[in-house]
């Protein structure tokens, strides 16, 4: 008996299959068996009768093919296959596997190759472009299209594939003019080459299986009509929960199923009254211009209905044909449509719906407080979710029995937003305005690929894959961030951070070791450093041998530190385990099942801990399922490259998504896939035009789409446009929609989808339109559809989102961004608001300099602002030439070993190829010339740190060890710049004051009556570019220019100090003593503050953004403490006030020589 009840609402289906439930007891040892359309429709039954029962036990639900499958096995026992034969996978695999023989041995398969030249000649590459590395991808892929129509033909075209079967073919002329009566000559013979080779291959491959398989049918009914025994196998009961499809073979099986077993078909229904015969309203507008009388005979009705609920129109005409059919339908049917709505816009819609009601126009007053329906415009899917947020927060606390269960959210292209749902909803962000308690919003996203088995099997992939390829730095420590990898080998993110600076120190850029690299190197190119074992041999010679001498080659690294010794050990197990599978991918080809077997053992020994987990469940699936649609298309022995096979496995991760299942939270989906269940608030994100609704991806094998449509035809666009009309029937208190109105680069307005804009449409001729007169006195929109539609701002910390009266905003973060940007623009807030700072215990000037030196940063540091500036990140390819750094290490290695130092100790730093030579013959040379300068003055002065009193503070600097000395020479291996020329006199000072140089010391020097006139506490410092002297000065005096600087760095703590010595000592532009006045003054000022502002076009020697230049105003720390203010008048005043008191005692005592 076949029992029908339809209703709108699920809620009345669900009590429906309660009462029947209830009726048709099962023993103890059976279950209750229901078919659902989705995984997540059957755990929502789940839910619901947990809730009203509560427990939900003996209580099975499952896929109408896979229960039909499973009735087949019970009735005719061990007879059938284990799995249905026809799944696109196994069809893609058969078909694979006979045209690789074709193509292999096309002398014992001349018919082959003669019917399917045409197909064939698809794989011919172009005569310019190379061939494919593996030709079998493309095959694949194309067997791939064919399998994906040959599966759609088995549920929507079986008649086609019997005709088939017995050898014949279809009338492509007959039926493609059936469609469209103009067709070209050319096209209908397009399409018969093409049903031509179809027939071929179904006949060659599936005819006989696919006989055998309506054959089973066939045996099904046969043994049922004569075995009572059989029949009593049969459920005595069976409930179908609503449907999404109803291919015509399905509602057959159901008919006849009917027969034997009680069936309570429960069919959601957005309509109440006949629609079977209803038509899209533009399809009979077209329709109308070419048949006017013939279009009479249609009717349209509710155009919302029609144009977007074609699937469900197709499968109540299927179930209303059985109810005007006594002998097709022997039960009953019941119509349990709801009687009341609520007096809104979405109950208005819904009621209308229902009773096929088209509203006539402007005839529905919108109230003010009528919010169940609602268009947000945003900028972008980042804005959409952060206006969606505010927007629940008021929604759940407008009534404390709204739950965030009661909420789902509907995107079309999840996997895309998924990210961004997690750092909008899952940082925990305080969602206060003003003193309002923080809110946290419980969400969950399904229905998308889970990250654990994607990073486990990026995890396992690196042993067979990473060697194939370049193997840079940057992909080696890639692969060391997977958490899989991470517990493989017993670490934690701080030793994997560690290991990358050791190896980065270490010089590994790319390739995995000389054999490695040599591959991609030119046949004379013999220098192979840089790889992975070489700084693996360093850093292991480095544990056993820590002096800086050449052993076998190899330079130790020198950075080893004892807690270090686990780590290297690890790397070296790390390096032998990857050099296991180092050349699989150039094995010859082996079979499939001698690849899963590799790939099985490497798991098992590898990542024997993830077994049990969701990402090791998900990836050992993936094997069984590669293995068993091989098994069915009884492939045989397929031999091909591990490639191949590693691309087929990653391919089944990712088509295979989890089913979308609700949640006890706010539930993220996408869209149509929990299909038909109720929510209080349905969401829908992305209705973009282009982005929803999804186009089917055209398969130009497909007969189907250029043959006249069928009921019950299925397409990705009709899923769509009936998911947006469930959402909007299915909704009990409201439906907000959100849509990119805007892009945030430039003012052009964007369209929203077409689904979206015929509902804006359709609510515009629906709604009243207020008087003039009304809106004007109560200040009220012009027209009722403003109320719906809502344009949101760019940026979320706008003022136009915290209007006290109407908050927009309840982020308590972005209300303190909107509050600072409305500052006015000529107010100081940093000058203003000095901060307190206090200076106590001993201070030392090396951090005293390297403030003064940075003031910006200085400034922010104390502030306690943090500063994120640009990271300095590994290069992943060898060196060609030599960076600063680069040029700075030789030079101090130089200068530390002035006779010692030999090229070899400098293999991680001097470039590749015959450059090596060139850099090392030149830093000899300037070493040379260095040491010759320093030898002009003497020998170096050994130091130490000593402590001097400056007013009431204690200062540690480091100076000469005899501080009396009369000389302090010291070498540096850097150039001039005006930062260090600063660091040097502030040493300078504090050495004077700790020698207490005396005024007959400052005398003697500048008396060049003397016979030694600089040993009077001159400080002298060779530099790489020149040498700096500096003129002894009385112990008092530098005490007190001490003082100044030291009372500069108190006050640049709390209040901005835009004085950046880099610009002060600018030697172009900058301070200067000019000869003509006698006097210290700026070269020019004009030109200095473009610098400031614009920053300098050549920096140091090399292009460096101004954004990353500290002497100029574009610097990330200025931006930061300037903002509102006119920077270029700020640092002009800073430059005319201090420059020359503090800078002028240090120019007038300095003089260079070359």
């Amino acid at each position: 008996m076949l029992n029908i009840t339809q209703s709108q609402r699920i809620e009345l289906l669900f009590a429906t299959m309660q009462d029947f439930l209830a009726a048709h007891p099962v023993s103890v040892f059976e279950a209750q068996q229901v078919i659902v359309p989705s995984h997540g429709v059957g755990v929502w039954l789940r839910y619901q009768l947990a809730s009203k029962q509560g427990i939900s036990a003996r209580f099975n639900t499952d896929f109408f093919g896979t229960y039909q499958w499973s009735l087949y096995k019970k009735v005719l026992g061990s007879d059938i296959p284990k799995n249905a034969p026809f799944t696109r996978q196994v069809i893609q695999w058969k078909l694979f596997c006979h045209l690789v023989q074709v193509l292999k041995k096309p002398s014992e398969h001349v018919q082959d190759c003669e019917v399917l030249a045409p197909l064939l000649a698809t794989l011919q590459q172009h005569p310019q472009k190379p061939q494919p590395p593996q030709p079998q991808r493309k095959l694949w892929h194309l067997c791939g299209l064919i399998a994906q129509v040959f599966a759609s033909y088995v549920l929507y075209r079986s008649d086609w594939l019997e005709c088939w079967g017995q050898g014949r073919h279809l009338d492509i002329e007959v039926q493609l003019r059936k469609k469209e009566a103009t067709a070209p000559d050319w096209l209908v013979a397009r399409y018969g080459e093409m049903e031509r080779w179809q027939q071929f291959l179904w006949h060659r491959l599936f005819a006989e299986q696919f006989t055998e398989y309506q054959n089973i049918r066939g045996r099904f009914w046969k043994v049922l009509a004569s075995n009572e025994y059989k029949r009593n196998l049969l459920p005595k009961s069976l409930t179908i929960f609503t449907v999404l499809q109803l291919p015509p073979a399905e509602f057959n099986f159901i008919q006849q199923l009917s027969k034997y077993t009680d069936i309570q078909f429960l069919h959601y229904n957005p309509s109440q009254e006949y629609w079977a015969d209803s038509v899209d309203p533009q399809w009979l507008k077209r329709f109308a211009l070419k048949n006017p009388y013939a279009a009479r005979l249609f009717d349209s009705k509710h155009p919302l209905l029609t144009s977007m609920g074609k699937q469900a129109r197709d499968i109540f005409a299927q179930l209303a044909e059985l109810s005007g059919n006594d002998a097709n339908l022997s039960g009953e049917w019941v119509d349990l449509f709801p009687s009341y709505f609520p007096n809104t816009l979405l109950g208005q819609l819904q009621h209308d719906i229902l009773h096929l009601v088209q509203p006539q126009p402007h005839s529905f007053r919108l109230r003010a407080q009528d919010q169940s329906i609602q268009i947000h415009v945003c900028h972008s899917p980042l804005r959409q979710l952060e206006v969606l947020r505010e927007e629940l927060i008021t929604w759940l606390n407008a009534d404390s029995s709204r739950q965030p269960a009661d909420v789902v959210v509907f995107v079309p292209n999840l996997p895309e937003i998924a990210p961004l749902v997690g750092h909008v909803f899952g940082g925990g962000f305080d969602s206060g305005f003003g003193s309002k308690p923080g809110v946290t919003l419980p969400v969950h996203v399904t229905g998308v690929v889970q990250p654990d088995a994607e990073q486990l099997w990026q995890a396992m992939l690196g042993y067979f894959t990473l060697l194939s390829g370049r193997f840079s730095i940057d992909d080696f420590m890639d692969w060391l961030s997977l958490p899989d990898i991470q517990q493989c080998y017993d670490l934690t993110r701080e030793q994997v951070g560690r290991l990358g600076e050791m190896l980065a120190d270490a010089g590994f850029r790319r390739g995995f070791d000389a054999a490695h690299l040599r591959q991609t190197l030119a046949s004379e190119d013999h220098d192979t450093r840089f790889t992975l074992q070489f700084a693996l041999n360093r850093l292991m010679l480095g544990m056993v041998m820590p002096v800086p001498a050449l052993h076998m080659g190899i330079l130790p690294y020198a950075n080893v530190a004892r807690q270090d010794f686990d780590l290297i050990a690890t790397l070296a197990r790390m390096v032998s385990d990857l050099s296991i599978h180092r050349d699989a991918l150039q094995h010859n080809n082996q079979p499939v099942s001698h690849w899963l077997a590799v790939l099985r053992a490497h798991f098992n020994q590898f990542f024997a801990h993830s077994i049990n987990t969701v990402g090791g469940k998900g990836v050992q699936t993936a094997f069984f399922e590669l293995q068993r649609s091989m098994e069915t298309a009884e492939s045989g022995e397929l031999y091909l490259p591990l490639q191949f096979v590693l691309d087929e496995i990653a391919a089944i991760l990712q088509e295979a998504p989890p089913g979308s299942i609700p949640t006890g939270k706010i539930t993220f989906s996408r869209m149509g896939t929990l299909r038909p269940l109720p929510y209080q608030l349905v969401v829908m994100l992305n209705l973009d035009s282009g982005v929803f609704p999804a186009r089917d991806r055209k398969n130009t094998f497909d007969l189907i789409n250029e043959m006249q449509a069928r009921r019950g035809d299925r397409s990705r666009q009709s899923d769509d446009e009936g998911a947006f009309l469930d959402g909007l029937l299915l909704a009990q208190q409201a439906c907000w929609m959100f849509y990119n109105g805007f892009s945030p680069n430039d003012t052009q307005a964007r369209q929203p989808s077409g689904i979206l804009q015929q509902l804006i449409e359709f609510l515009a001729n629906m709604l009243e339109i207020p008087a003039e007169s009304s809106c004007q006195a109560l200040n009220q929109p012009k027209t009722a559809l403003e109320l719906l539609v809502r344009q949101h701002s760019l940026q979320p910390f706008e003022s136009t989102n915290f209007d006290a009266d109407k908050p927009r905003s309840y982020a308590e973060h972005w209300f303190g961004v909107a509050t600072g940007l409305q500052q006015p623009v000529n107010t100081q807030p940093w000058f203003n608001q000095p901060l307190q700072t206090t200076v106590q215990g001993v201070l030392k000037l090396s951090q005293i300099i390297a403030d003064l030196k940075q003031p910006a940063k200085h400034f922010l540091k104390q502030s306690r602002v943090a500063s994120l500036g640009r990271l300095d990140i590994a290069s992943t390819f060898e060196p060609l030439t030599l960076s600063k750094l680069d040029e700075y290490q030789i030079r101090s290695l130089h200068q530390q070993q002035p006779d010692t130092l030999i090229e070899g100790q400098l293999q991680s730093i001097l470039p590749v190829g015959s450059a090596a030579a060139a850099y090392w013959q030149k830093s000899q040379q300037e070493a040379q010339r260095n040491q010759k300068r320093l030898s002009q003055y003497g020998t170096a002065t050994e130091l130490d740190e000593q402590q001097i009193q400056v007013g009431d503070h204690v200062i540690q600097a480091v100076m000469p060890k005899q501080f009396d000395t009369g000389l302090w020479l010291s070498q540096q291996a850097v150039k001039t710049k005006g930062q260090r020329t600063l660091q040097y006199w502030l040493e300078h000072l504090a050495w004077q004051v700790k020698r207490n140089t005396s005024q007959s010391d400052v005398s003697n020097y500048h008396d060049q009556s003397l016979p030694e006139p600089k040993q009077c506490g001159e400080r002298i410092v060779v530099l790489s570019d020149v040498s700096l002297i500096f003129a002894p000065v009385q112990a008092v005096q530098a005490q007190h220019y001490l003082s100044e600087w030291l009372a500069t760095w108190q006050q640049a703590a709390s209040k901005p100090w835009v004085l950046p010595p880099d610009l002060v000592l600018d030697k172009t532009h900058g301070l200067a003593f000019n000869h003509d006045r006698q006097q210290l003054e700026i070269k020019n000022i004009s030109k200095l503050m473009e610098q400031w502002r614009d920053g300098k076009s050549f920096f140091g020697g090399f292009s460096l953004p101004a954004s990353e230049q500290m002497d100029c105003m574009q610097h990330s720390d200025w931006q930061i403490i300037l903002r509102g203010q006119d920077a270029v008048k700020v640092c002009a005043q800073f430059m005319q006030r201090h420059a020359v008191q503090l800078y002028g005692p240090m120019l007038n005592g300095l003089r260079e020589e070359k």
